[in-house]
């Protein structure tokens, strides 16, 4: 529902399956329609040597109770960096949520 805001937390790992951080992000629907849904999204990576906070408006596709269980849609947004703490005080740059399945999501930050 548009202005029905959810959040979402994971714990970020790296390419061995170590524990790296956590990722929490705040996303606000901004329109709903039979394609998906415009989402406002803030994000907030905890890492050990400090925060990145990122921000977007992405499409979403279709609602996941709907998606086909069997082989569901892979899609991707990307964030702005919007700053950051500790280590990441003066960040600029990108964050990349690939969505590959309904399990697997890779999250890359590209740092300027």
């Amino acid at each position: 529902m548009p202005g029905t805001s959810y959040f979402v937390h994971y714990e970020l790992r790296d390419a061995d399956g170590n524990p790296v951080g956590t990722e929490s992000a705040e996303c606000t629907p901004v329109t709903v329609g039979p394609d998906g849904a415009f989402v406002l999204a803030s994000l907030v990576l905890l890492l050990a040597d400090g925060m990145i906070t990122a921000s977007t408006v992405f499409q979403r596709p279709l609602p996941a109770l709907t998606e086909v269980l069997v082989a569901p849609r892979r899609w991707s947004h990307l964030f702005a960096v919007t700053g950051g703490t500790g280590a990441y005080k003066a960040a600029t740059g990108a964050v990349t949520i690939e969505h590959l399945s309904r399990e697997d999501d890779v999250l890359t930050v590209d740092l300027d």
